[in-house]
């Protein structure tokens, strides 16, 4: 008794926005900010990914988990890394890929050939979550989006679909 209210201050990068975007060398990953950006530190900004589409495998089905291990900036170029799944919430086999930050947005490229030629993928931002591998952090702590255990689905036309999309019907 008395001791007043739960206040949760661990929000720090309010996310209001995600947008993907696929060419034939890159998977692009977007997110935006209600305000700038805080700078880069421990659970900065991760990007969950299911490339496989297989819930049963991975952590919470993500196959891949994009900067971990934090950013490294040099002559005004950021850099990250694109870790794989090696069982529970452990990850290894890092893979750097560009990344980019401005004030209240982030862009980062991963190349196909990291994720695999898969051209449907789900996908989940997260900032600031704390207890490491517990699914309930993507309520408790930080943001994340979309909230919960909720991921977003991103589907691309395979080369195969979109050869049919330009053909001419006879």
């Amino acid at each position: 008794e008395g001791a007043g209210p739960y206040v949760n201050q661990t929000g720090r990068n309010d996310l209001v926005a995600a947008k993907v975007s696929i060419d034939a060398t890159n998977i692009y990953f977007y997110v935006r900010t209600a305000a700038a950006l805080t700078a880069p530190s421990t659970n900065w900004m991760l990007l969950f990914i299911d490339a496989d589409g297989d819930h049963s495998n991975g952590w919470l089905g993500c196959d891949f988990i994009v900067d971990r291990a934090g950013i490294a900036m040099t002559n005004g170029v950021g850099t990250t890394t694109v870790e794989r799944n090696l069982g529970g919430y452990s990850w290894g086999d890092p893979v750097t890929v560009l990344l980019h930050y401005a004030g209240n947005e982030l862009e980062l490229a991963i190349p196909r050939s990291v994720l695999g030629a898969n051209t449907t993928f789900d996908f989940k931002w997260a900032d600031n979550i704390l207890q490491i591998g517990n699914w309930s952090d993507f309520t408790l702590n930080g943001d994340a989006a979309p909230n919960d255990r909720f991921k977003y689905r991103a589907r691309f036309a395979s080369p195969a679909e979109k050869s049919n999309e330009n053909k001419s019907p006879n």
